[in-house]
C-alpha cells in the first residue's frame, strides 16, 4: 500500500478540478486507476490480495511461472487498506459534473468495478447526502476489524502492533529452493535482526494506524523516552529554544513535554 494510489489522491486532485477545470482530466484519470486497483487486490482467487477463509488481507508473491502465492503474514500489510477511504462531500459532486458523470458511466459499464468497493452512489449515500469511496467493502471491515480489535491479535496496551500476536504460537513458515523463512512474533524485539524488531516492522507501532486508536499520552510517553534514550547519546540531544538561554538536554525537555 505504500506505492498504492490512495482515495486521498482521488480527493485532492477533486479539490484542484474543482476550482480549475483543466484538472478535471486528472480527476478522472486518479479515480480510474484507484478503482482498477482496488479491482486487483479484491478480486477473488490467488491473484488478489483478500483470503476469504481468514478474513484478511495479504501480500501476494509472483513467481516465474506466472503463478502466485499469498504470504499468509498477519501484519500492519492487512490493515493499510481500511486508510484507503475518503469521503466525497455532496458540494464536490456539484462542482464537477463531468467528472462524477464519466464515473458513474464507468461503474454502470463495468459493474465488477463497482462489486470491488464499499457501495456508492445513488442509494448508498450517508448524513448530509456524503458519498464514501472505499477500497474495503463493509463486511470484509467488520472481519477485519475483529482482528484488528483482538487482544491476541493485534491489540496491545500501548497501541496497535505491526506484526499480530497469533504468531507467537503459530510462527509463519515459507519454503522457497529448499531454504525455510520463517516469521515470529517477539513483542518490540526480532530474533532475526528484521528492521530493528515487531514493533518497527514496516512503520512503528504508533504510526499510521494508531490514528484509529489513538494511545493514552501516560503510555506514549514513557515509550517514546526509552527508544528515544536507547538511540540518542544525551550528550547529542540538544534542544534550543528561542524563548531560553541555554540548550537543554533529553533529560530536562523530557519532563517538560507532559506539561505541554
Amino acid at each position: 500500500m505504500g506505492g498504492t494510489l490512495l482515495p486521498e489522491h482521488v480527493e485532492i486532485s477533486g479539490e484542484l478540478a474543482a476550482h480549475d477545470s483543466s484538472f478535471e482530466d486528472m480527476a478522472i484519470k486518479l479515480a480510474d486507476h484507484f478503482l482498477l486497483i482496488a479491482h486487483a487486490m479484491n478480486q477473488v482467487g490467488s491473484d488478489g490480495m483478500w483470503d476469504e477463509e481468514d478474513g484478511f488481507y495479504y501480500d501476494v508473491l509472483r513467481l516465474p511461472d506466472g503463478s502466485a502465492t499469498r504470504l499468509k503474514v498477519r501484519s500492519m500489510v492487512g490493515l493499510l487498506p481500511l486508510c484507503a477511504t475518503t469521503v466525497i462531500e455532496p458540494w464536490q459532486r456539484e462542482r464537477l459534473p463531468k467528472v462524477t458523470e464519466i464515473l458513474r458511466e464507468r461503474l454502470r459499464r463495468m459493474p465488477e468495478l463497482r462489486e470491488s468497493i464499499h457501495p456508492t452512489g445513488a442509494g448508498h449515500l450517508g448524513y448530509g447526502d456524503r458519498g464514501i469511496l472505499a477500497l474495503v467493502k463493509p463486511e470484509r471491515l467488520r472481519r477485519i476489524l475483529s482482528r484488528m480489535l483482538d487482544e491476541n491479535e493485534f491489540l496491545s496496551p500501548y497501541g496497535i502492533r505491526a506484526l499480530s500476536r497469533y504468531h507467537a504460537e503459530h510462527p509463519y513458515l515459507f519454503n522457497v529452493g529448499g531454504e525455510e523463512f520463517r516469521v515470529n512474533y517477539l513483542p518490540a524485539e526480532s530474533d532475526t535482526g528484521m528492521f530493528g524488531g515487531n514493533s518497527n516492522w514496516r512503520g512503528p507501532i504508533w504510526m499510521p494506524m494508531n490514528a484509529l486508536l489513538p494511545p493514552r499520552p501516560d503510555v506514549v510517553l514513557p515509550l517514546l523516552r526509552r527508544q528515544l534514550q536507547n538511540r540518542v547519546p544525551d550528550r547529542l540531544w540538544q534542544i534550543d529554544e528561542p524563548l531560553r538561554s541555554s540548550p537543554r538536554n533529553c533529560q530536562s525537555a523530557d519532563q517538560d513535554l507532559p506539561a505541554r
